[in-house]
């Protein structure tokens, strides 16, 4: 908790004032999990988790004696090593011996939804962030409800795959079941967590000035925040073997073709538009969750 609390600290400047700040906060992180992870039944996994784990953070840490453009391209690396490098080095990651952790179906599941909730959360506290309390119009009260209305929908369609997601870990092997936890919630959810936060950007931009253009990266924000989202989703259904409906790639793209809106016209516009393709998407598909198909 206190190297949770030292990195939460320092995020606001992490790229340049509390960059070390960050860093040591964020090894301790990774130092403590290692210390659980050897004294469970999963300690031969401990070996291979650490050199990428480890890695990563001593990345972080370097990036804090360095300036940008460098700054960015370690922090970059470092999210690459942790979360993409053991997929391309099997053999030598922990993906290996991944059959060694014990995944409970539900649990795992529930873990990673509150995960969500509480980036949604977030979501939402940056639409209050926005808000120039001091002229609030009707423009400004409206765009505010689709400020909530898009971390809505956003929740609706993560929440539409949980009952699939239980039942395709239930069925699974103790093995298989390890190998699709693994393949559903690293890389899948990264995006979707990331998605999350560049729409919670977008946002905020679009609540401050709703009946203005959107500037170009606020624009690419909350259209490219919202597609990246759905394909993390989508990574996911496939990492499950859900299947995956039409509607997901659709709503991606249709997300990514509101950019052009939101400059052309008025931020409003776009954050509407956002949340008119959310709305849509589970038109064309089912609404909870299809029939469980998965196979093991």
């Amino acid at each position: 908790m206190a190297g949770f609390l030292l990195t939460s600290v320092a995020i606001p400047a992490a790229f340049t004032d509390t960059g070390l700040l960050f860093a040591l906060g964020y090894l301790v992180l990774n130092g403590v999990h290692l210390i659980m992870f050897s004294r469970s039944d999963a300690r031969a996994v401990v070996p291979r988790l650490a050199s990428y784990n480890l890695g990563a953070a001593l990345l972080i840490v370097l990036a804090a004696f360095v300036d940008a453009p460098a700054t960015y391209a370690l922090w970059l690396a470092a999210a690459l090593v942790q979360a993409a490098l053991p997929y391309l080095t099997p053999g030598h990651s922990w993906i290996r011996v991944a059959s060694t952790f014990h995944v409970s179906a539900g649990h795992f599941v529930e873990r990673h939804g509150l995960l969500v909730i509480i980036a949604l959360g977030e979501t939402v506290v940056a639409i209050g962030a926005g808000v120039d309390v001091r002229h609030v119009t009707a423009g400004t009260a409206g765009a505010i409800v689709m400020g909530l209305a898009l971390p809505a929908a956003m929740w609706w369609t993560y929440f539409t795959d949980t009952r699939n997601a239980v039942a395709s870990l239930t069925t699974a092997t103790p093995s298989a079941r390890t190998h699709l936890a693994a393949r559903t919630y690293v890389l899948p959810h990264y995006l979707i967590l990331l998605g999350i936060i560049a729409t919670a950007a977008g946002i905020h931009a679009a609540v401050s000035h709703p009946g203005e253009p959107a500037s170009i990266g606020a624009a690419l924000a909350l259209s490219g925040g919202v597609a990246l989202f759905l394909t993390g989703v989508a990574g996911a259904r496939l990492g499950l073997r859900l299947g995956l409906p039409l509607a997901r790639p659709a709503g991606a793209t249709a997300a990514l073709a509101t950019l052009p809106l939101g400059i052309g016209t008025v931020a409003g516009a776009q954050l509407a538009a956002a949340i008119g393709v959310l709305t849509v998407m589970p038109l064309a598909g089912p609404l909870r969750g299809e029939p469980h198909t998965a196979t093991t």
